[in-house]
């Protein structure tokens, strides 16, 4: 559902590397046809990259909740999906350091991650987290709930207000 000044966008399935595709199209062919002039999509359309993939990459069965809500000038971006424990705690480290950085602090430690090459086959150390911070969207929530096989549902809230 779209207007000039609301947009919202739900997808409750199974992810895959299509699926993602379709819905990042979706979103960008939505976005281009509302009118939110101070808002620049390509923060937004790299914010749902990154958590779609996380999810798809961590989740433990490819399912998710995912919604984008635009109304007038804020937007929010929430992803549920199931995880294994130790990456459910990853991410709530990532997420909570974040949550007490400064702009400053989130760029500076953005530079290290990218200069002490802190890669590793689970990604970046958080370095997909700390670039949706340095979008502007510092607004980053994590909530879980335990689920079975000491796994977690995880939902990932993001809000950002545009001025």
């Amino acid at each position: 559902m779209h207007s000039s000044q609301n947009y919202k966008f739900n997808y409750d399935g199974k992810i895959n590397d299509e699926i993602m595709i379709s819905i990042f199209e979706a979103i960008k062919k939505s976005l281009s046809e509302t009118k939110f002039p101070q808002f620049k999509p390509t923060k937004l359309l790299s914010t749902v990259l990154e958590l779609l993939d996380n999810a798809q990459r961590y989740g433990e069965n490819a399912a998710i909740e995912f919604e984008v809500h635009f109304q007038s000038k804020n937007f929010s971006i929430k992803i549920s999906n199931v995880t294994d424990e130790y990456h459910y705690k990853r991410m709530e480290r990532a997420v909570n350091k974040i949550q007490k950085m400064s702009p400053g602090e989130v760029k500076e430690s953005y530079k290290e991650v990218l200069n002490n090459g802190a890669f590793n086959v689970q990604g970046g150390a958080g370095l997909g987290y700390l670039r949706i911070a340095r979008n502007g969207m510092k607004s980053i929530s994590i909530e879980s709930e335990p689920t079975v096989n000491n796994n977690y549902k995880c939902t990932c809230n993001i809000v950002c207000h545009l001025e």
